[in-house]
This record gives C-alpha cells, structure tokens and sequence, in this order.
C-alpha cells in the first residue's frame, strides 16, 4: 500500500496567493488607507488562501507550493514508484528496510526521476529494485515537490483559487436559501473548470 505524507505545511507567506491580491479580489482595499493598512477580515482571509489551495491541492493531485513530501510504500513496486504527485523538483532521500531488517539508503546513482511524467515517477537505474523485508513502510522516499520560480504555477490555477476564496466568503454555510428560487441554492464553483485541465490524476 502506497502512503503519500506531507511532512511541512506552508507558512502564510509561501501560499500561492498573497493577501493583498486576496483583497484586490474581494474588493476590500478600497475599504483601506494606506497599503499597511490591517483589514477586519484579514485573518478569515488568510484561512480562505490556505483552503483554496488545499482543495486545488486535493482536486489536481499537484503540489502548489515546493516544500517536504514523504512517500511510503511496504515494498518496492516491479516497475516504477508513483510519486502521487508533480511537479517533484528534488529527491532528498530513498531509504528501504532490507530482508534482514536492517535500514539501506540508496545512492543518487541507483535511481532516475522521471518528472516528466504527471504524477512524477521514480525508476531504478537499472535493472530493478532490491528485496525488502514484508512490512508495513518498508520503502521510504523524500522529496521535494511544488511549483517554483523554475515551473510557476499557472495563472488559472490561481484565478481557480481565487473564485474558490470569493466564493467561501460571500457564502459561509453549504447551502443558501432563495426567495427568487423558492428555496435552497447550491453555489457552483467556477474553479472546476479552470483546475479541470491541470488534473493529474482523473480518479481523485
């Protein structure tokens, strides 16, 4: 079984989207004097960034900001590792528990990234993988992975997040009541559509 763990969350100031593009969006600067200036809502805001872009995460399959993922699986696979995510800009460690049950790190040289490939994914370089001991996690990879000053993160990805901001904070429960409908309304998200395309993995 594969076990796909982020070990770092970001911090406010690595989210894709900056608070101050947030606000031009929801048109709260105009309510400000001066650039410094703090707004009442700015701290339910910064909660909006930070989901938006865990669902676009969970939605795409991607990685929108570059920070420490760890990958497990409780043996290696007969071809390749699916790394469940893209883009993957680093491989920090691939360490695995031999049939002896003792813990072997790999060298750079014994296997190739494939980052290319969406999700990204991690071969031998060659010949095929060595024998593990049957257990749980007995493959550990590290990685790096997210978008960078190197693979920038589309702009309609952001435009997604964004919608999915304006959306949560013009409409703060799950369903809203109508006159004009005569009942309950469920908003729909203009995002799918702009995340649609980058989707790594249609059976998330």
């Amino acid at each position: 079984m594969a076990k796909h763990v982020l070990k770092l969350e970001p911090t406010e100031g690595q989210e894709p989207l900056t608070l101050s593009l947030a606000r031009l969006h929801l048109k709260l600067d105009a309510e400000l004097e001066g650039e410094q200036a703090l707004h009442p809502d700015d701290a339910l805001v910064s909660v909006l960034i930070s989901a938006a872009r865990e669902h676009a995460e969970n939605f795409t399959g991607l990685s929108l900001v570059n920070r420490d993922h760890s990958f497990s699986l409780d043996e290696f696979p007969c071809s390749y590792i699916d790394l469940q995510v893209w883009p993957v800009t680093a491989i920090t460690e691939v360490s695995y528990v031999d049939e002896n049950g003792d813990i072997q790190l790999l060298s750079s040289g014994q296997y190739r990234l494939d980052n290319v490939s969406r999700p990204a994914r991690l071969y031998p370089a060659v010949g095929s993988w060595p024998k593990t001991k049957s257990q749980e996690n007995a493959v550990t990879v590290l990685f790096d992975a997210g978008f960078d000053d190197v693979i920038p993160i589309p702009k309609t990805l952001k435009q997604a997040m964004l919608l999915i901001i304006g959306h949560l904070y013009e409409n703060r429960q799950d369903v809203i009541h109508t006159a004009r409908s005569g009942g309950q309304l469920e908003l729909p998200m203009g995002s799918v559509f702009l995340m649609t395309p980058h989707r790594i993995n249609m059976r998330l």
